[in-house]
């Protein structure tokens, strides 16, 4: 793999693109059998001073 700075070398290189994934593979010719999912993992409780009101619109 060559960075901006580097050649890095190995027999195994993990990509953790997310979303970009199957995207960046293909630009290497190689086929990723996946599909995305977006999905909140983890909620937090905030306080007061960080809550809003939000709305949703659906313009189609």
């Amino acid at each position: 793999m060559n960075s901006n700075h580097t050649i890095y070398k190995g027999k195994r290189l993990v990509l953790s693109a997310g979303t970009w994934s199957k995207e960046l593979l293909a630009k290497l010719g190689l086929n990723l059998p996946a599909t995305r999912i977006r999905k909140a993992f983890a909620w937090f409780k905030a306080g007061e001073k960080l809550s809003a009101l939000y709305y949703f619109i659906n313009c189609k």
